[in-house]
């Protein structure tokens, strides 16, 4: 365990803790001036010495990777939040990219995957574990940057 929601037994990481007690990172870009910050949930190292940062999330729905094909049995409300959740899914996805580059840049620590942990009353979907790693980070990674560079030319 490296981080959850601040530095766990990581002493040259407590300059990222705020008088609140809560752990920040942030990221900033000199050459455009734009930046952002942020407090991750988790950042820790699996049996296979692989640097994974996750997101706890609660939701009323579930989480997907895709959309219920029209062909599927399901009820229209379990439908609609499928729908739902393939949205919550991407923007997560972004959250978790905006904080490995934030991670890297304050912490020096390479994230190898993502994971979003999805707890819903729904008994079918009751807990969902997703996980992307470096290949579909780094897409994510450039997306996110697209939606901060959007962000700036805005304000």
């Amino acid at each position: 365990m490296l981080w959850s929601e601040k530095p766990y037994n990581q002493p040259q990481w407590s300059k990222y803790v705020g008088d609140d007690g809560i752990g920040r990172i942030h990221y900033y870009d000199n050459t455009t001036g734009h930046g952002y910050a942020g407090c991750p949930d988790i950042i820790y190292k699996d049996q296979n010495g692989e640097c994974i940062l996750a997101d706890f999330k609660t939701s009323a729905g579930p989480y997907s990777y895709r959309f219920p094909k029209p062909t599927m049995d399901l009820d229209e409300k379990t439908r609609k939040a499928l729908v739902s959740g393939v949205f919550k899914l991407k923007k997560t996805k972004l959250q978790l990219a905006a904080y490995s580059i934030a991670a890297e840049h304050c912490l020096g620590v390479k994230i190898d995957k993502t994971r979003i942990i999805v707890s819903t009353p729904v008994p079918e979907y009751s807990v969902q574990i997703f996980t992307f790693g470096a290949n579909e980070l780094d897409i994510d990674k450039k997306q996110w940057m697209e939606v901060l560079k959007k962000f700036y030319s805005k304000v």
